[in-house]
């Protein structure tokens, strides 16, 4: 098979909206290590770093499985599609603006159609989206242009704020402006759903999320839930004022949040309770040592560590990706642990993303690469 050897050098240029020609092939077999070393309590069945693939796998932001079991995945500089089985890799190239390290999200529409978003800059009110059908780069504007049935003016597109992915292959689409076309709508690769209109003048949006039941969870400032079935929204006002920058439902149906400060909350709605969690808090001495930077000018507060995704795996702990390592908890007990490369096969401290794929395996992405775990 081949090895990727200064495959780099042979990047075809891609234009917007032309052809990207073929991808860069890459084959490489990564070793199988199940049972020789764990991580939060689960085997490790793979380690996919540059050493045993070739590829520049650091900063690992998304990923996405697709129907015929084929991954996607984004790094800060490529768009990776690999096989089941991590042996063949192809990686294209992106010609758009912001850069592929500020995607949050990837999905995959039913006409097969990957959609990339995030927030541009990683700040602010605004946005983006680029699509990619395997061949053809497009932006927002020249996608919906693809579909002139789309209930979308085309003034509208400037007051773009946020996309995310939902349920059955659908991406949420949400425009604010400071008048009253503030709305959401679904597109699911051949159908685009009614336009939801917002309840208030949205504008900071920071995450959205589709949960089991099918409702629209949204972060602006408080929290706002759109049930489908009773076409209605509902406010929660949280106990701490922290926007969120990313959600997730655990099996229980808890909302989780995470807050720009570093810390996580938990709604509860069988009782309608909230509970907030300072996650550095668990991390042990070793791992709040200071950066060397800060340390070296006289920073003397307090620093804090985001939370960049969360998981429930099949034991119920709760899962927390950081940038010093991998924190779990065990609520039943409330027992917290802390995992990094000095107590685990983690190749890298800082945690980047968490995925569950169809057979149930976990994919950590890794400063220094991917480490798959059994369930």
């Amino acid at each position: 098979m081949q090895k990727n050897l200064g495959w780099y050098l042979l990047v075809p240029i891609l234009l917007v909206g032309t052809p990207a020609g073929k991808p860069h092939i890459i084959a490489s077999a990564a070793p199988d290590l199940s049972g020789h070393n764990r991580v939060a309590g689960h085997d490790v069945r793979k380690v996919l770093t540059q050493r045993n693939t070739g590829l520049d796998l650091e900063g690992l932001s998304a990923i996405l499985e697709d129907r015929r079991g084929d991954f996607w995945m984004t790094t800060y500089s490529n768009l990776y599609r690999c096989n089941r089985n991590q042996e063949d890799w192809r990686a294209y190239d992106f010609p758009l603006d912001p850069k592929l390290g500020e995607v949050s999200s990837l999905n995959k529409t039913a006409d097969d159609t990957v959609w990339l978003s995030g927030r541009a800059g990683g700040l602010g009110f605004g946005g983006f989206v680029a699509t990619f059908n395997g061949t053809i780069w497009r932006s927002l504007g020249q996608e919906i242009a693809m579909h002139p049935e789309a209930p979308i003016p085309n003034d509208d597109l400037k007051h773009f704020r946020f996309a995310f992915p939902g349920r059955e292959q659908r991406e949420w689409l949400v425009f604010c402006d400071l008048h009253s076309r503030s709305y959401m709508l679904a597109f699911d690769g051949s159908q685009w759903s009614a336009r939801i209109e917002l309840p208030s003048q949205f504008i900071a949006i920071s995450s959205g999320f589709e949960d089991s039941q099918g409702s629209i969870w949204l972060s602006a400032g408080d929290i706002w839930r759109f049930d489908k079935q009773g076409s209605k929204w509902q406010r929660y006002q949280k106990p701490w004022d922290y926007g969120s920058t990313y959600l997730y439902e655990d099996h229980d149906g808890g909302m989780w949040f995470v807050c720009s400060a570093g810390s996580v909350e938990v709604f509860d709605r069988r009782n309608d309770q909230w509970r907030r969690f300072t996650v550095s808090d668990y991390l042990p001495a070793r791992a709040k040592r200071p950066n060397k930077v800060w340390e070296a000018v006289g920073a003397m507060w307090r620093p804090f560590f985001p939370v960049h995704a969360i998981y429930q795996d099949v034991q119920r702990q709760m899962v927390f990706s950081t940038s010093r390592g991998l924190i779990t908890l065990d609520r039943s007990a409330d027992n917290w642990a802390f995992f990094d490369t000095e107590n685990s096969a983690l190749p890298g401290a800082i945690i980047s993303a968490i995925f569950e794929d169809k057979a149930g395996r976990i994919w950590l992405g890794t400063s220094e690469g991917i480490v798959i775990l059994d369930q």
